[in-house]
């Protein structure tokens, strides 16, 4: 009895497989590969540029650290510092004389040292942005690794 109920429960789940369109796993390891292989050479060509990446932004802050220290040097040797200190004491004399006043901070300014400040401020904001993307791209392609193929990033 057991072993005729076995034999129609076989019967039966082999004519359900036969009637159910089962998908075609063959090309699935195939397509798997091809997926491990374009990420491997989408790192490959990522990691220097986010190296490089890497690079320009650690020169870049560099660059803004030296030329804010000089900046701060030349600032403190010359008057404009006590320019500014008069903001303090003498409030009503500039509030009065205001015009004045801002011409001779600003003829005082070391404006060769201030250019220099507001250029490696301006590099180091683009190289931060050029950093953040190169890590954004390479994170991306990390995410792709663990999710399945997608878009193109290269």
């Amino acid at each position: 009895m057991i072993n005729e109920q076995h034999n129609q429960l076989e019967l039966a789940i082999k004519q359900h497989l036969a009637q159910r369109q089962m998908p075609n796993f063959s090309n699935l390891l195939f397509d798997k590969i091809l997926a491990r292989l374009d990420y491997e050479r989408q790192a490959k060509q990522l990691r220097p540029k986010l190296w490089a990446a890497a690079g320009l932004f650690a020169a870049g802050l560099f660059l803004f650290a030296v030329a804010g220290e000089a900046f701060w040097r030349a600032f403190i040797q010359t008057p404009t510092s006590r320019y500014l200190s008069l903001i303090f004491t003498d409030f009503k004399l500039i509030a009065a004389n205001w015009q004045d006043y801002l011409l001779g901070v600003l003829e005082s300014l070391p404006v060769g040292y201030v250019s220099v400040l507001l250029t490696s401020v301006l590099a180091s904001i683009l190289l931060v942005d050029f950093s953040a993307h190169r890590f954004v791209k390479f994170r991306r392609t990390l995410n792709l690794a663990h999710y399945g193929p997608g878009e193109k990033l290269i």
